[in-house]
């Protein structure tokens, strides 16, 4: 292991480890929980049964990540650095799995000294600096760990070809971690389905399959097997959801920003850097070659950062839309694992002017990267929730309540009161979330949130009570969806004087004050 035999190289890790760090969690706490983050966080203070029990009913996600996260809030508490820290534990676990993924690449590679640094170096600079790894750490959502078990069955998978490459079968030491990775793949995302086939096509390449004896066979299909079953509670779990999810999702897919997406996630922000990484891409596989006499193991990593937001394109076009950046981002590991191995370059006594060429190129990477994360740290924030209580904080009066339509906008905004200090009453419209058993439309395909008439809205404003409140002050998020013939407001100023409105995309503000009589 060269890690163990060169301090300097150790140093140089532990220094990329503390960029990555830093880069995950500098003011980390600075933003609120947005409305995906806010079912994690309200998901997590449930029991496991109401997360295995319940979730499944409105959530399109699997419960295991929520019953981690639920773990982890037990210890850590609920407030926002615990949440967050929760998704940056996992990232920089990710970060480690790179780590070994490049260790198994270049033992089976049979990479000199030189080209083994030069090729962890990059990795793990282009690892903890990659922008789509670094702000999916950054949230209260499954994606650090979803790319987590992606790295890490790609390792695994690295380390499989390097054995069967030294002439030894494969065996239960070594497969078993892929396998995990694979079924945690499965459990945190019910996406994860296309990576593995990403790894199942990739594996053909590194593996060769058509080498195994029948005693390898026999393992590997008895191992999925037991795959398959432990992950079939999940499968019921997808067959429950997919009529809503397919009929009502609010996704939308345009084939037009396929390959800007894929570019984009693999850290190429404008054409010379598109430029450049699909140059370094292009030297990891001419590596592969003049090392092997074969593209298995570069082909692997290609095939594994391409498979996956095609076919997502491809069911998003004759399906239904599941194309969405968040949901790929973990396709940046091999991405970035194919440019290292480019970044390796000639060995000792190759071409010296190529191999400075192509570390100079990989240097022009890195810097791109960690401009890109500057610019995402000066980024406004999306759906700015303390922005709304800090606009709330002197308007709002004792009496007063805030109605949010739909229900789910209460989440993140009692979240965002309880951070500043702000004792408010949140009113969701029609009931907290989630919403089951209640008449009306699902817009978005979730059981949790549904749209109510106008008739509906004036029942609940008419009641004694609501009469009574001084100014009731309506929050409206996704109101294209949920409201788009206006109804709430309608509603509202039926019997009430609109004294105040602030509006930045996605929520809309508005204060309605009680008619004198």
């Amino acid at each position: 292991m060269v890690v163990k035999r060169s301090p300097a190289l150790l140093l140089a890790c532990l220094v990329l480890a503390g960029v990555a760090l830093f880069v995950r969690v500098y003011g980390i706490t600075l933003r609120p929980l947005w409305l995906d983050e806010a079912y994690s966080a309200f998901a997590a203070s449930k029991d496991l049964p109401y997360l295995w029990e319940m979730v499944p009913k409105y959530e399109t996600h699997p419960p295991v990540y929520y019953s981690m996260l639920h773990g982890w809030t037990r210890i850590m508490g609920d407030r926002l650095i615990a949440l967050r820290s929760f998704g940056v534990m996992g990232g920089m676990l990710a970060w480690v799995a790179v780590l070994f993924a490049g260790l198994a690449l270049a033992r089976l590679l049979r990479l000199d000294r030189g080209q083994r640094i030069r090729l962890l170096l990059v990795a793990l600079a282009m690892a903890a600096l990659s922008p789509p790894l670094v702000e999916m750490s950054r949230e209260v959502r499954p994606y650090p760990w979803l790319i987590l078990a992606y790295g890490g069955a790609i390792a695994s998978m690295l380390r499989l070809a390097d054995a069967q490459s030294r002439g030894r079968h494969i065996g239960w030491g070594g497969l078993l971690p892929y396998l995990a990775s694979v079924l945690a793949l499965l459990w945190l995302h019910n996406l994860g389905v296309i990576y593995v086939l990403g790894l199942t096509l990739g594996g053909v390449m590194a593996l060769a399959p058509w080498r195994w004896s029948r005693a390898e066979w026999h393992k590997v299909l008895l191992g999925h097997v037991l795959v398959v079953l432990l992950w079939l509670p999940g499968v019921f779990i997808l067959a429950q959801q997919s009529h809503d999810w397919i009929a009502k999702t609010w996704l939308t897919f345009n084939p037009a920003r396929v390959a800007a997406t894929i570019f984009d996630l693999w850290a190429v922000a404008d054409a010379p850097g598109l430029f450049v990484a699909l140059g370094l891409m292009a030297a990891g596989l001419i590596q592969n070659w003049v090392r092997r006499r074969s593209l298995g193991a570069g082909a692997m990593l290609l095939i594994c950062a391409l498979v996956p937001p095609l076919v997502a394109a491809a069911v998003s076009a004759l399906v239904a839309p599941i194309f969405l950046r968040r949901t790929l981002t973990a396709i940046a590991i091999p991405a970035l694992l194919l440019m290292a191995l480019g970044a390796a370059g000639p060995a000792r006594g190759g071409n010296r002017v190529l191999r400075w060429g192509l570390m100079l190129a990989a240097g022009a990477m890195i810097i791109l990267l960690a401009r890109i994360n500057y610019y995402n740290r000066q980024a406004p924030f999306w759906e700015d929730w303390y922005q709304v209580v800090d606009q709330l904080r002197d308007r709002i009066k004792p009496g007063d309540e805030i109605w949010t339509y739909p229900n789910e906008a209460a989440l993140p905004l009692s979240r965002a009161l309880s951070d500043r200090g702000l004792d408010a009453v949140v009113r969701p419209l029609p009931v907290p979330v989630p919403a089951l058993g209640v008449r009306g439309k699902h817009p978005t395909g979730s059981r949790s949130v549904v749209s109510i008439t106008r008739v509906e809205l004036r029942a609940i404003a008419s009641t004694p009570q609501a009469r009574r409140i001084p100014t009731i002050w309506t929050i409206r998020q996704g109101s294209n969806a949920y409201d788009p013939e206006n109804d709430l407001p309608a509603v509202m100023a039926e019997q009430r004087d609109e004294i105040w409105h602030w509006y930045r995309v996605p929520i809309e503000v508005s204060g309605y004050r009680r008619r004198a009589d």
